[in-house]
């Protein structure tokens, strides 16, 4: 088997993630289509396309009636091996709009990773058994959310997690009460990072750094040497910090702008 490049393992690890999370999915034509069934946009994608035909808009169609026929909002991300590489003009005579560029970064877990617990904390790797409540709870002030996040709890929730489950979640405990979460995706040749935050009134303090460190190394111990995020703008400074480095760029578009 050809060795894959940084690229396309990013793209790999991301699409077992989407797979995973995905309530209902499907292939179209070389597009792949998830939901989660919860009313965020950024949970209801397609999250890789390489149409082949070169009248590809029967397929656009059948991806747009696929969201509507599940009743959610949803985005389009075009990722640098996207096929037709200017598959963005297309979208936008289809009504989608251009809403954000996303980084997508990477880390060699070969590096030596540094870790020292702040004063005080603890990490916890959360159970199949557990609810998710104290996940959710910084979750939920990093991400608002009508419902206080309690859908994308009990999407996780439902979803095999824990012990050796491909989704993990994790809290960190400052004095017993929970401060920051996140979740590592453990795909097939690469893990994932995701839900990284810490509630308001704990940040800049270092524990979503100390929690961070702490699942890489985790990672690291059963085997795993790349591990894939992507970023918003105003995270990125903290995965630099740990040592990850802009690895590709998407494009997301969206029919809800």
């Amino acid at each position: 088997m050809a060795k894959l490049t940084r690229l396309q393992q990013n793209i790999a690890v991301q699409l077992e993630f989407w797979k995973t999370m995905a309530v209902a999915s499907q292939e179209i034509a070389g597009a792949t289509v998830v939901t989660t069934h919860l009313a965020d946009p950024f949970l209801n994608l397609v999250v890789n396309t390489q149409f082949k035909d070169e009248n590809f808009a029967p397929h656009l169609e059948k991806v747009i009636d696929f969201f509507a026929i599940h009743k959610v909002p949803w985005t389009w991300w075009l990722n640098p091996l996207t096929s037709p590489a200017k598959l963005g003009d297309t979208l936008g005579r289809y009504g989608l709009k251009l809403i954000e560029e996303v980084p997508s970064f990477y880390l060699d877990l070969n590096k030596t990773l540094p870790l020292e617990l702040p004063p005080d904390l603890s990490i916890k790797k959360l159970s199949g058994d557990d609810l998710l409540n104290d996940w959710i709870q910084a979750i939920n002030e990093g991400f608002p959310s009508e419902d206080n996040a309690e859908g994308f709890r009990k999407l996780n929730y439902h979803l095999p997690h824990g012990a050796n489950a491909a989704l993990q979640h994790y809290v960190a405990y400052l004095n017993q009460q929970a401060v920051a979460s996140i979740t590592l995706f453990k795909g097939t040749q690469a893990v994932m990072i995701h839900n990284v935050a810490t509630k308001v009134a704990f940040r800049k303090r270092g524990f979503a750094t100390a929690l961070l460190i702490y699942i890489l190394q985790e990672a690291k111990n059963v085997g795993f040497q790349h591990c894939f995020l992507d970023s918003s703008m105003h995270g990125k400074d903290l995965y630099q910090k740990v040592g990850f480095v802009k690895c590709s760029e998407q494009s997301v578009y969206s029919l809800n702008a």
